[in-house]
C-alpha cells in the first residue's frame, strides 16, 4: 500500500513539474494584424537599442522578436495575423548562458546575430529553419556590434594595448574577402551611413568628463570625448566635435549627428560643420531615443515625445500607460516598444502614431 502511495505521490509531483515547465516555456498565441507599410529603419533600430538582449524587426508581413526572460523562456518569436510561434529555441539550459542569448540582431530581410560567447556571425535560413554560420566571419574576433555592407564586414574588436579596453578602447576593423584592415584605433562607438563612418573617442587635452563604470558616475578628466567622420573611400578623418558628450549611442539623421551630452541632454551637430552643437531637449529623463524620417522619438517616463530634427519643434506627444524601454519603428503606422513594468521580462507593445490605439503584441 505504501508503495502505491509513494508511486502516486511521485506521479503527482512529476505532473506538477511538467505543468510548471510547460507554463514557463509556453507562449501566448496572439494574432496580430500587421498593418502599415514597411519602412527601412533596421539599422537605426539596431543602434538605438544595442545595449539590451532584445531585438525586433519586421520582414514582409511578419514580426520577429528576440525574447529573453530566463534560461527556460527565450528564443526568436515570429508574430503574424496567423498567430505567434517560437521559431527558434534550444531547450532548457539550467543555470547557464543559453547559446541563443543573442547580441547584435540586424535585419535587412534577413536575421543576423552573434551568439553570446561566440565571435562568429550566423544568419537564419527561413527554408531550413536553422541558423547557418556566415563563413566569412569564422576567423574574425567580433566582440561587439558589427555591420555588413556588400561583402565587407565592419566590426569592433578590443585594443589589448589599453588597460581599460573593456570599456573604452576598441579598434574598428574592415574585413573583405578574408583580408582585414584596421580603420581606426581606440574608439568607443561608431555609426555607418552612405560611404562614411561617424565614431567617437577620448583624447587628451582640455577638460572633459568620463563615465566611471566602477563608481557609476561622471568624473572630470583631462580628456575630451571627440566626434569624428571617417571617409571609407578616401580614408580621411575629420573632427566634428570636441567636448562633453556621452560615449554611448550616436545616430545620424538629415546630416546631423545626434547624441547625449554628459548632462543626459539630447544634442545635435551638423556633420558638415555649418552649424555648432545645439541642444534639442534639456530634459534629462530621456531613457533612450530613436530616429526616423527627420524626426526623433524620445522615450519619456510616460510616453513618446516626437521632435522635428531640423527645427527642434515638438510635433507630438503620445502618452502611454507604461514606461517605454526599447523603441522600434518598422512601419509607418505603429511605434513598437518594450516595457519592464511587468517584472523581469519585457512585454512587446505598440501604439499607433495618433496615440489612439495601444496593444500588447507579445507577452
Amino acid at each position: 500500500m505504501k508503495k502505491w502511495i509513494m508511486l502516486a505521490s511521485i506521479t503527482i509531483v512529476l505532473i506538477i513539474i511538467i505543468l510548471l515547465l510547460y507554463n514557463t516555456v509556453s507562449i501566448k498565441n496572439r494574432k496580430i494584424n500587421i498593418s502599415g507599410d514597411v519602412v527601412n529603419n533596421n539599422y537605426n533600430n539596431y543602434i538605438a537599442n544595442q545595449y539590451g538582449n532584445e531585438r525586433f524587426c519586421r520582414i514582409d508581413d511578419k514580426l520577429y522578436f528576440n525574447y529573453y526572460k530566463n534560461d527556460l523562456n527565450f528564443g526568436i518569436i515570429e508574430i503574424s495575423e496567423n498567430g505567434t510561434n517560437r521559431i527558434y529555441w534550444e531547450g532548457i539550459q539550467f543555470g547557464l548562458f543559453t547559446s541563443s542569448y543573442m547580441e547584435p540582431f540586424v535585419c535587412d530581410n534577413e536575421i543576423l546575430f552573434r551568439r553570446h560567447g561566440s565571435n562568429n556571425i550566423e544568419y537564419w535560413d527561413f527554408k531550413s529553419s536553422e541558423f547557418i554560420l556566415l563563413e566569412t566571419s569564422k576567423e574574425l574576433n567580433i566582440e561587439r556590434e558589427f555591420q555588413i555592407i556588400g561583402d565587407a564586414i565592419y566590426y569592433l574588436t578590443p585594443d589589448s594595448s589599453e588597460e581599460n579596453w573593456d570599456s573604452r578602447a576598441w579598434n574598428l576593423i574592415k574585413d573583405q574577402s578574408g583580408k582585414s584592415k584596421l580603420l581606426v584605433k581606440n574608439i568607443i562607438n561608431f555609426y555607418m551611413y552612405e560611404n562614411k563612418i561617424i565614431y567617437n573617442k577620448y583624447e587628451s587635452g582640455g577638460t572633459g568628463e568620463i563615465y566611471s563604470i566602477e563608481k557609476e558616475e561622471w568624473q572630470t578628466t583631462n580628456e575630451n570625448c571627440c566626434l569624428y567622420e571617417y571617409d571609407i573611400g578616401t580614408e580621411e578623418n575629420k573632427k566634428i566635435f570636441e567636448g562633453k558628450m556621452s560615449p554611448n549611442i550616436i545616430i545620424v539623421e538629415k546630416g546631423y549627428a545626434i547624441f547625449k551630452d554628459t548632462s543626459e541632454h539630447i544634442c545635435k551637430i551638423k556633420i558638415d560643420g555649418t552649424e555648432k552643437i545645439q541642444t534639442i531637449i534639456k530634459e534629462n529623463n530621456v531613457s533612450r531615443f530613436n530616429v526616423f524620417d527627420g524626426k526623433i522619438y524620445l522615450n519619456m517616463e510616460n510616453g513618446f515625445k516626437i521632435i522635428d530634427i531640423d527645427s527642434n519643434i515638438e510635433e507630438n506627444f503620445i502618452p502611454v500607460e507604461y514606461k517605454p524601454n526599447y523603441t522600434y519603428i518598422v512601419d509607418d503606422k505603429w511605434i513598437y516598444f518594450t516595457t519592464n513594468d511587468f517584472g523581469d521580462a519585457s512585454k512587446l507593445m505598440r501604439v499607433s502614431n495618433d496615440g489612439e490605439t495601444i496593444e500588447i503584441v507579445f507577452d
